[in-house]
This record gives C-alpha cells, structure tokens and sequence, in this order.
C-alpha cells in the first residue's frame, strides 16, 4: 500500500513539474512568434513606405531616406534573427520535452502495471492457500493429507511472491521512483537554462537593436529638421550670416569621420561644414560648430548654394526618357542625347545639351549616368 501511495505522490509531482515547463515553453514559443510577427509587420510598413517613389535628389532627402532604411533593415533584421535563431531552438527544445514527458509517464505507468501484476498474483495465492485450508477440514485423513501439501506447497508458493514483491516494491522505491525525480529535475533545470538563455541572448539582441534604432531616428529627427535644403536651409544660413551674395561653400558629411591627428576635424553624419580650402590632395580645411580642421572630401557632399539647396553634379549623363519642355526655362531632351548637369535640385537637373545651344532645366528622372565616357566621346557618328 505504501509503494503504491509513494507512485502515486511521484506521477503527481513529476506531473506538476513538466506541466509547468511545457507551459512555460509554450508561453515563450508563443512571445517569440508574436515578437517575430510584429517586427516582420513594421518592417513590410517600412518598406512600403521608402518603395513609395516619394524621395527625391535633395542630399538631406537621401541621407534621411538612408537613416529611415536602415530603421527598416533593424526591424527586419531582428524579425529574421527571431525566426531563424530563436524560434526553431524553442519550437524543437518544445518537442524534445513532450517526448520525454511520454517516457516518465510510461516508466510511470510501468510501474504501476508491475504493482498491480504482484498484487493479483498475491491474490491468487492467497485464495489457493485458504481453499488448501478448507480442504484440509472436509476431506478424510487420506485426503486431509494430501491437502496440507497442498497447503505448504501454496504457502510457499505465496511467500516467494511476497518476496519477491518486496524486492521489487524497494527496487521502486529505491532506485525507479529517484530516477524519475532525478531525470525530471534535469529536465526542469534544462528547460529554465534554457528559456534563460534565449531570454537573456533576445533581450541582449533587443537592446543593441534598440539603440542601433534610436541613433537612426535621432539622425532622421535631426536631419528633416536642420539639413532638408528646400525648406530648412535658408534659416540654416541666416543663423550662420550667410548671404547668397558671399558664395561660400557649405557641405553635409555623410560618413562620420573621427579624426586621428590633432589637426583633424572630427565629424558625425549629418553635420554641416563650411569649406574653407579645397586642396588638391582631397584633404580639405573646414568649420564645424566652431571647430576647425582638415577632413577628407570623400566623407561629405558639397552644396553649392545653401539658400537654394542645389548641389553640384558637373556630369555628363545619357537621357532614357523622352521630355518636352513646358516652361521656357526648360529644355526638351530625347532618347540617347547627351547632356552635362551642373546642379541639381528638388529632381530637377540644371545643364545643357550637348551639340546644341540648349541650356535649361529638365527632368532627373530621364537621365542616366555614362560609366565609359571617354568611349563615347570617341564612338564614330551614325
């Protein structure tokens, strides 16, 4: 009775515990695949916003469109490390553990089948012994004889079971029933490691997500409201004394530059410096916030004029498109003309045309970028 009450103590107990770890399993299964769901959803929002053709040629437009990419690459980066690091190990860790939760439950119920086995043997013996007995009071002394043989041979009988009953009851006791708490506190212990672990590797990931994105929104933020030259240059150059008439060249940086030499100037992306001198070697002299130093000219990009927000091209482009002029200060370009761009501004291109006297505005969207210009120049005529 005390074995099958300690069986029964142990499959409540052991059931308890691994009810709890698959719960707790499941619950974070089911975080990471809601976590997982809504990084995947803003980053798709993201991307239908910067696929909506409304960014234009500006330097502060394409440097914010670069920072609000790569808030979209964070999101979408982290939806994918979920999936593909967090979310397999769990779904499989989930079946690992429903698995041996069959396997306690059958050593468990194989347990049990085994006292139930002893105990109807038990049984059976018994009732052998006691109708040996009753024998033994009705039947004549020849009869009686052979009864009480009976009676010692099924008494036997009855005590090896109990026997054998008992060393296997001590056997569960003993060793069966601590094994199956020993596997089923390893299994526990593994289950919270485990969890644990991922929680700790997913948070580490979210926070070092978190502030790859918070530096992003606060380039955006910083950007849409200091560098956005059709709206918010004209203020930037009135709190800097700059006039049109003063021709001084301003540029954004678009690479952070820190600088290893005292004479450096050390710059963040974004920042808005005025050129000082443009030497040949493509290390220029600068002023940034008061500061004053050498840089080098492949980490900014030059505005030729900080009230108009136009940049500098000085390029010769092939036209892709067909565009007729609709105001006179326009000119009509056509499928395979040439045309050098001085200045761009707002997705309007400043130039003319080659081999004609055609000078005026058009289109940036119908030109493209010529990679082998000098075999162009030299091509025969058609």
């Amino acid at each position: 009775m005390k074995t099958t009450q300690d069986l029964l103590f142990t499959s409540e107990k052991i059931d308890q515990i691994i009810s709890e770890d698959l719960k707790l399993v499941k619950t974070f299964e089911t975080y990471l695949i809601k976590r997982q769901k809504l990084e995947q959803s803003f980053a798709d929002e993201m991307s239908t916003f910067l696929n909506t053709g409304s960014r234009n040629n500006s330097a502060c437009s394409a440097l914010i469109y670069d920072e609000i990419f790569a808030v979209f690459a964070h999101h979408k980066d982290l939806a994918s490390d979920i999936s593909k690091t967090f979310i397999p190990p769990i779904t499989a860790f989930l079946a690992y553990l429903e698995r041996e939760q069959k396997n306690i439950d059958n050593s468990i119920k194989k347990a049990s089948d085994s006292i139930k086995a002893y105990e109807k043997k038990l049984f059976i013996a018994r009732s052998h012994v006691e109708r040996a007995q009753l024998d033994v009071l009705h039947f004549s002394s020849t009869k009686a004889d052979r009864s009480k043989r009976n009676v010692k041979l099924y008494e036997q009988k009855l005590q090896n079971y109990e026997n054998e009953q008992e060393s296997h009851f001590r056997n569960l006791r003993e060793v069966e029933f601590p094994n199956l708490f020993q596997a089923t506190s390893e299994l526990d212990f593994s289950v919270r490691t485990t969890v644990k672990n991922s929680m700790l590797n997913l948070t580490h990931l979210e926070i070092t997500s978190a502030e790859r994105l918070c530096e992003s929104l606060q380039m955006v933020n910083s950007s849409s409201a200091r560098y956005e030259p059709s709206n918010e240059t004209s203020t930037i150059a009135k709190s800097l004394g700059i006039t049109s008439s003063q021709h001084k060249l301003f540029a954004i940086c678009r690479c952070a530059f820190d600088g290893d030499d005292v004479n450096d100037l050390p710059l963040s992306r974004g920042e808005l410096i005025e050129v000082t001198r443009q030497h040949p070697s493509g290390w220029w002299e600068g002023e940034c916030n008061g500061r004053r130093g050498l840089f080098p000219m492949t980490f900014v990009e030059m505005i030729t004029d900080v009230e108009s927000g136009a940049l500098t091209i000085n390029e010769c482009f092939e036209i892709d498109g067909l565009y007729i002029p609709i105001k006179p200060n326009e000119i009509g370009v056509d499928f395979g003309d040439v045309v050098f761009v001085s200045t761009l501004k707002d997705g309007w291109c400043e130039g003319y045309k080659l081999g004609s006297d055609s000078k005026g505005r058009f289109p940036a969207h119908v030109v493209k970028h010529i990679k082998q210009m000098r075999q162009w120049l030299h091509q025969d005529p058609v």
